[in-house]
């Protein structure tokens, strides 16, 4: 289906939060975002493109990932 597989891609930058965090620290869903995050639905638009359907937006997208 045209799909690039075998790979990982990282649009979270190397500043993205790795998880866990200490008792009585602020909860990670909590924590003011210091970057911009890619929609979800960017990954949608590119898959649904990919199975034929024709669409440019889903869910507020910004636009798609190309390299999926």
């Amino acid at each position: 289906m045209g799909f690039k597989h075998g790979r990982y891609l990282n649009h979270a930058g190397a500043g993205a939060y790795r998880g866990g965090w200490a008792p009585g620290d602020t909860e990670p869903w909590r924590m003011k975002s210091t970057r911009e995050d890619l929609p979800l639905s960017n990954l949608y638009v590119a898959m649904l493109q990919k199975l034929g359907v024709e669409t440019d937006s889903f869910g507020g997208n910004t636009g798609t990932l190309n390299e999926v």
